[in-house]
């Protein structure tokens, strides 16, 4: 690999080099009287000393002003030309593509690019991380939709990109912001929910001190992964238990998913990592695999841009074969089929359409399926989405597949039928598809 990726989120840096990634860090920071700590040894430290800690200076780059506790530090700029200096040690002298989480103005990417240059690095153009793993799940689509919707969450705010293809390019055509919606909101909101539910549990205060509140701050990232695959968990705050509900975290985040389903409607969603641990949404699931595969089948492309840019479009892309082209019908019949994945399943006459909160009931002698809602019980088999498909994972020992008792997960496949050992139907797995008019 010809050039470097520096995928520029304040939640989680990440710098690629040769299509691996070399770093993984946070954009943390930590004043100290004569410079700064930063990433993860800052995130240690963010509760005990609140006040000398500061996370903003990636979403609002300039060069303004500003009364920080470091007099060495006198702008966002200075606080990102120390961080680059840090992630880049080490890095050899190469073109580095820069792919960002935020909307950034023509200034910011021109202060970008200095700031890059006085590291004796060469920036080789600006691009949205949605619009790299945006064009890398397309070039695996036989016939992906029209329009594409990618989300990411940052450390202050979420972000919502809109994709089309024009002729063999995926155009970025519009994009929201969500300030005031990012990580760090969600995470202050779920801690101060965390000691309600600790207090209420075992008569223990975890934000009686700086460094037990450290403490539980440190454990969030895992809480919020954990409830992102279950209903429960149990957290240990200073030896104490506290169980800890779903439903409860996902109702921090309602409002928010209502905005966002309103306006994708039923087009494909893209979930960046962060965004499957704190949108509680349902979507792809995207991992820093679909970057890398970006990066790798657009070197050339990006290789021959002789102007600095920030490139809101790029050629859609093959992993195997390059620039991807229309697929026509084939009519040949020694070729094989394509086979439909399962995406519904069929509950007697009606179609429910799998996301990742939908559940299955035992009401009576009836099995029925349902979408997880705060009220409702966690059922008795969950739906899980992987790489390989839609995947049935028995949360109770009555679960049967094909007639056969359910005791671990396992990836469906088109009429695979789901019983259980107390109830009288089966729900069946099927898949729907369209023609290209629509019908």
């Amino acid at each position: 690999m010809s050039y470097g990726l520096l995928n520029l989120n304040d939640h989680c840096i990440e710098l690629f080099d040769g299509g691996k990634r070399s770093l993984q860090t946070s954009a943390h920071v930590l004043f100290q009287p004569r410079d700064i700590i930063t990433g993860d040894s800052a995130h240690g430290q963010i509760r005990i000393n609140p006040t000398l800690a500061y996370s903003k200076h990636w979403l609002q780059l300039d060069q303004v002003d500003r009364k920080l506790p470091n007099p060495n530090f006198r702008h966002h700029a200075d606080i990102a030309y120390y961080q680059l200096g840090q992630w880049l040690n080490g890095f050899q002298q190469k073109p580095l593509l820069v792919a960002t989480s935020y909307h950034y103005s023509t200034e910011q990417h021109a202060l970008l690019a200095g700031l890059l240059q006085a590291h004796n690095q060469k920036p080789l153009g600006f691009c949205d991380t949605g619009l790299l793993q945006a064009s890398s799940y397309i070039a695996l689509e036989e016939k992906p939709s029209a329009v594409i919707y990618a989300i990411d969450f940052s450390l202050h705010t979420a972000r919502l990109l809109a994709f089309r293809q024009q002729q063999d390019q995926l155009v970025l055509f519009q994009q929201w912001d969500y300030p005031n919606t990012g990580i760090i909101e969600l995470q202050n909101t779920w801690l101060k929910l965390i000691a309600q539910t600790c207090i209420r549990q075992t008569r223990y205060d975890p934000l009686h001190s700086a460094t037990s509140e450290q403490r539980l701050y440190s454990q969030l990232p895992a809480s919020f992964q954990a409830l992102s695959q279950a209903n429960t968990m149990e957290l240990d705050i200073d030896g104490k238990k506290v169980e800890l509900q779903q439903h409860n975290l996902l109702a921090l985040t309602e409002n928010f998913r209502q905005t966002i389903v309103a306006q994708i409607g039923s087009a494909p969603l893209l979930l960046s990592q962060s965004a499957q641990i704190y949108a509680g949404l349902s979507g792809i699931n995207l991992t820093s695999e679909h970057i890398q595969d970006a990066v790798t089948a657009h070197e050339d492309y990006f290789k021959q841009q002789t102007v600095l840019k920030h490139h809101t479009q790029i050629p859609i892309t093959s992993r195997s074969t390059g620039l991807k082209t229309t697929q026509e019908n084939s009519l040949n019949p020694a070729e094989a089929p394509v086979q439909t994945p399962v995406s519904q399943i069929l509950d007697q006459h009606l179609a429910h359409t799998l996301t990742n909160h939908t559940r299955l009931y035992q009401t009576g002698s009836q099995l029925t399926c349902q979408t997880l809602a705060p009220s409702t019980s966690p059922g008795i088999a969950e739906f899980i989405q992987t790489k390989a498909g839609w995947e049935i994972r028995p949360l109770s020992d009555s679960i049967l597949l094909n007639g056969a008792t359910l005791t671990s997960p396992k990836t469906l496949t088109l009429g695979d039928k789901i019983g259980s050992t107390d109830t009288s139907n089966y729900i069946t797995c099927i898949g729907l598809v369209g023609s290209d008019n629509g019908s």
